[in-house]
């Protein structure tokens, strides 16, 4: 195996280095080369990429041995390739449609007659998404089916050109998994039109990550700090997985959260010592629950229900491509006076 680039360390995309990884297959000496660390292809999952080469081995199996996580550290994750067919062979062609990394990537390939699998093991316990790139840079009509059991996502054939850019089934598969602690991940590769192609995977980490942007700070409340909201999750509105989280609350203040698809500024509003950062139609979160005590430590949290947004005409959904504003209102009572404040913005567009 040849791991190029190894001590690069990925400054983007920290949160999902741990049990992410990026994989280029194919020729290591004079075929596309390796995309670079600010890759993140289909995914956008920049990073350390590992090249492997199971033709190497000149047999139908291989071990790629211990691989390299997306900040170049090294990980107990490794693949193991089985072949029923012949030897794994590298192939190159340079895809018309494809320059710099793109072409790293997408214009060599690891490939066999039969039907194989790749085994992962060594993945921390988690839900990951595996993208399996089999796109065949000088065929576009062939075609490699792609099949992870267990996934929730089902069975792939994959095949045609980089016209497009990255779409899912032509460049390549996406699989959604679980991994159970000491598990392992099985890839199912095979052929249906022409002979198998593979240039590349990325495996990333579900796990919950920082998502959102801070904007219009906050003022400072009578802790001397402002209050600061962020958010962890996903993007994806299908995975309904987002949940924010402020700290600074001044002890035992109550509060609760308010959206809106629309940012503004409104200095001291009714009031308040601090600046409302929303606009338009402004929902609160204050169902059952919702209303929250910050307790000793002056911090708070609340799930969202993506489907139970709140607006002033009721409840909406939140569809892929919207973006939505988020701030929190909290009670304060500076010098024993009472007040409220509010805490910086934060903006959210979802996929």
């Amino acid at each position: 195996m040849l791991i190029r680039n190894a001590s690069l360390v990925l400054l983007l995309a920290p949160s999902v280095a741990a049990q992410s990884l990026n994989i280029d297959f194919g020729v290591p000496t004079s075929g596309a080369g390796v995309p670079t660390a600010t890759y993140g292809a289909a995914a956008d999952v920049p990073g350390l990429w590992n090249e492997v080469d199971p033709s190497s081995a000149n047999s139908t199996m291989f071990n790629s041995g211990p691989l390299f996580d997306l900040a170049g550290a090294p990980t107990g994750v490794e693949i193991d390739f089985l072949s029923s067919g012949l030897n794994y062979f590298d192939f190159e062609f340079d895809e018309p449609n494809t320059a710099g990394d793109d072409e790293a990537l997408l214009d060599d390939i690891t490939w066999t007659s039969g039907a194989h699998t790749m085994t992962i093991t060594g993945l921390a316990p988690g839900r990951y998404r595996i993208f399996t790139y089999a796109m065949a840079p000088d065929a576009p009509t062939g075609l490699t089916t792609v099949n992870v059991p267990g996934s929730i996502d089902p069975f792939a054939s994959v095949g045609g050109t980089f016209a497009a850019g990255f779409q899912r089934d032509v460049t390549h598969a996406e699989h959604e998994v679980m991994v159970a602690a000491g598990g392992s991940v099985t890839i199912e590769v095979d052929f249906v039109v022409w002979s198998d192609s593979l240039n590349g995977l990325q495996i990333v980490s579900l796990a919950a990550t920082s998502i959102g942007t801070a904007y219009c700070p906050g003022v400072a409340n009578s802790t001397g700090n402002a209050a600061e909201l962020t958010a962890i999750g996903r993007l994806e509105v299908v995975d309904n997985d987002v949940t924010l989280s402020t700290v600074d609350l001044p002890p035992n203040s109550f509060a609760f959260y308010l959206a809106s698809t629309t940012q503004g500024f409104a200095m001291n509003p009714g009031g308040s010592d601090g600046n409302l950062c929303l606009g338009g139609a402004i929902g609160r979160y204050v169902g059952p629950g919702q209303i929250q005590n910050a307790g000793a430590a002056g911090e708070v949290s609340l799930t969202l229900d993506l489907t139970m947004t709140p607006s002033p005409t009721g409840f909406v959904s939140v569809a892929p491509g919207e973006t939505w504003n988020y701030q929190m209102w909290y009670r304060d009572a500076p010098g024993g006076v009472p007040t409220s404040n509010l805490t910086n913005g934060l903006t959210v567009t979802y996929l």
